[in-house]
């Protein structure tokens, strides 16, 4: 495999080197202090990472007329930060453009290399860098948490790069701070962004995670930003491109583009239901196949769905139904998410992933309510947090206490759901921040769906 391969090269030329991890140590101590690299990509908005790379396994020869220097120079005027590969044979990189770069410009530098030794954090130091990458496939726990100590004593930080839950896992108990999501899988050195959108969903909010490889155009953003990245990584569009600035700022715009709580409309029943969402476009909408005055079957809900604009996800909502009955209603109506209300257990909630995106429904009632949730953390894809009433299952139409839930959203994608209206709307929004709105009694009218409240309730939240 190529990650093997680079890493045995990496250990035969440290050992050739044969580096005085005592005299490293003394001159790191010396090293002046440099731009904090997590600072730069915790400010407001999307950080970018500007790579200086001049080649790769993969790709071979990126960049022909290489003068790293210059591109450090057009970095600094349109990026957060640079990335500076150091790697000599796989990569083309040297340890002197390092050097260089910091010696030259004032915003914080990442080593980028292979670390498989404390002597090359040391170097790294040395020669100038804020950060250095830790690659988790390449280091067992005890090594990775002790490097991150040593970056951190030498006041570096470690962006620590993972590409598999396991390996996220690892680095959060190893203590990382910031973790990068390599979209490239090392061992294949194949590209899918989707892993950053996936992993990102078990990373804590209070951590900084950045987005690595095979990120291209404003497309690419807009889908990264969405999954609540705070920063990418960028370095062959860079390469290949005649205007850093222009690319760099196009990038940012895109990421700048406002991000929406999205919105759904639960328990439509009627063609004059379908008509009001129609006109105004929730991303979400909702049918209620439990027993509720909401209820409908799953032959009305094809009809209304015949109608439904094809942008509006829809949503099938069951409580302790059979699963072989939700898959033939789930598939007679061709409904894109699964709703569970009821109790319905992880393990049945997981018969269904892969078919359909699954959400679980959680009535809150203490402060408990995110050990529950943990429960389910592997087996569905969003949270709906509603009221609590004893003995019933299903909506409640009132407001709970959303102090229970505070910083909930910050862990866990949510859905809030219970009693929202368009009196208290932006207060729901500005206080729990869920990624969904759900709202059902709060936007009817004597029980039916009531096309002002609708539009009063959705154009305040995209305000």
């Amino acid at each position: 495999m190529i990650l093997d391969r680079i890493v045995e090269k990496k250990k035969m030329r440290l050992k050739e080197l044969n580096l005085d991890i005592k005299l490293l140590k003394e001159k790191a101590k010396r090293a002046g202090s440099r731009p904090s690299f997590i600072q730069a990509l915790q400010k407001e908005g999307l950080s970018i990472i500007g790579e200086v790379k001049r080649a790769s396994p993969s790709k071979g020869l990126i960049k022909e007329n290489f003068d790293p220097l210059k591109l450090a120079v057009a970095y600094e005027e349109c990026v957060d930060a640079v990335s500076v590969l150091t790697e000599e044979n796989f990569f083309l990189g040297n340890p002197e453009y390092l050097e260089k770069i910091t010696a030259e410009i004032k915003i914080p530098a990442l080593r980028k290399d292979f670390i498989i030794d404390e002597v090359q954090i040391y170097e790294a130091k040395i020669l100038g860098a804020s950060a250095i990458l830790l690659i988790t496939a390449i280091l067992d726990e005890k090594t990775l948490k002790k490097f991150i100590k040593t970056a951190k004593s030498l006041g570096m930080d470690a962006l620590v790069e993972v590409h598999t839950k396991e390996e996220v896992e690892k680095a959060l108990r190893a203590g990382a701070e910031i973790i990068g999501i390599n979209n490239r899988d090392l061992k294949t050195f194949e590209v899918d962004l989707n892993t950053t959108i996936e992993l990102a969903k078990s990373i804590p909010k209070d951590k900084v995670i950045v987005s690595e490889s095979g990120i291209k155009d404003v497309v690419d953003i807009k889908k990264l930003t969405t999954a609540g990245i705070d920063g990418v990584l960028i370095g062959e569009v860079f390469m290949r491109c005649d205007d850093i600035g222009k690319l760099a700022g196009e990038l940012k715009g895109a990421a700048r583009e406002k991000k929406v709580t999205k919105i759904k409309i639960c328990g439509l029943q009627r063609i004059e239901d379908i008509e009001m969402v129609n006109k105004n476009l929730p991303d979400y909408v909702g049918f209620i196949f439990a027993e509720s005055k909401r209820k409908v079957t799953k032959e009305k809900v094809k009809e209304l769905m015949d109608r439904l604009d094809k942008r509006i996800k829809t949503v099938g909502v069951f409580v302790d139904k059979k699963s072989e009955d939700v898959e033939k209603i789930a598939k007679y109506c061709s409904l894109d998410i699964l709703q569970f209300h009821g109790a319905e257990i992880p393990e049945y909630c997981e018969k269904f992933r892969g078919k359909y995106e699954i959400w679980k429904v959680f009535s809150v009632k203490d402060r408990e309510i995110e050990n529950r949730i943990l429960e389910y953390k592997n087996y569905t894809d969003l949270c709906l947090l509603d009221a609590y009433n004893k003995g019933v299952r299903g909506g409640t139409g009132k407001v709970f206490n959303w102090d229970l839930i505070e910083g909930i959203s910050k862990k866990y994608k949510i859905a809030l759901a219970g009693g929202i209206t368009s009196k208290n709307i932006v207060e729901a929004v500005e206080r729990v921040d869920p990624y969904i709105i759900d709202l059902s009694s709060g936007v009817e009218t004597n029980g039916f769906k009531d096309e002002e409240k609708i539009n009063n309730v959705i154009q305040k939240i995209r305000r």
